[in-house]
């Protein structure tokens, strides 16, 4: 009987299980013993940040009373324009540099249209030469051959210059290629003809 008591093990106490405290996700909002105290906590602001996404949308180039009158109430906000719409300084007629184009070449009114963009009263300046064209058949006008640098000339006086033309038909190309014609086009260009983009031969991109 003995033997026996001595070999019932002696059982263990449990141990109470202690709930571990889940940490708050936001430290703000638990700070405190009420929802109360959570709800009167302001937000977090972070003023540094606000303060360098400001200086960042900042133009850097802007005047000082550019900045000051955008910043006043009542006037309109400020917008400035980049240097690739500036268009250049005109010149003067005087120091227009020496034109590429051939004193020999015409050019007809309707490519003084399409490709220097004059149109034809204004053409009326100008001395011209009646010529029928290959295709004459009775009845037809006499085609008004123009020279050519004169033509180019008025589109030279009508944009303030060479540099003034050249970028014009600059700007006329990046609408041309950014056109939903020229987009399909170079989706299918094994299979379709290239859009014409009309501008003089010494002008072509």
């Amino acid at each position: 009987m003995d033997s026996e008591t001595s070999r019932t093990p002696t059982p263990t106490p449990a141990v109470p299980r202690i709930a571990r405290r889940s940490t708050p996700k936001n430290p703000i909002a638990h700070k405190g013993t009420s929802k109360e105290h959570a709800a009167t906590q302001p937000a977090f602001h972070d003023s540094k940040k606000d303060a360098r996404s400001r200086r960042g949308a900042m133009p850097a180039e802007s005047s000082n009373s550019e900045l000051e009158a955008s910043r006043t109430p009542g006037h309109a906000p400020l917008v400035l324009r980049t240097a690739v719409n500036e268009k250049p300084e005109p010149v003067p007629v005087d120091k227009w540099p020496s034109s590429k184009v051939p004193e020999s070449s015409t050019i007809t009114a309707t490519d003084s249209y399409q490709k220097y963009r004059i149109e034809p009263q204004d053409l009326q300046t100008l001395c011209y030469e009646a010529q029928y064209s290959r295709n004459y058949r009775p009845g037809d006008s006499p085609m008004h051959l123009y020279r050519e640098v004169e033509v180019e000339r008025l589109a030279w006086k009508e944009h303030g210059g060479p540099a003034g033309w050249k970028q014009f038909l600059d700007e006329e190309y990046k609408i041309y290629t950014d056109s939903e014609e020229y987009a399909l086009w170079c989706k299918n260009s094994q299979t379709m003809k290239r859009p014409t983009f009309h501008c003089p031969d010494m002008y072509c991109p």
